[in-house]
């Protein structure tokens, strides 16, 4: 019947719609992830930094 049909078509755009739905999270996460790593590596790289610069001016070690 064409009611039948009508809840099948809106099962499946229910099922597109949550395929989309957790396609764009996982990508979020993914972003997310590198947005982390590479804060990550910035951190690890300033503190380096800031400790050759203590020992290059003869300061203290931080």
């Amino acid at each position: 019947s064409d009611t039948d049909s009508e809840t099948g078509i809106e099962n499946d755009i229910g099922s597109e719609s949550d395929d989309y739905t957790q396609a764009v999270s996982d990508k979020f996460k993914h972003h997310l992830s590198g947005l982390f790593s590479c804060l990550e590596h910035m951190t690890e790289a300033a503190a380096y930094l800031t400790a050759r610069y203590q020992i290059d001016i003869g300061g203290s070690s931080v």
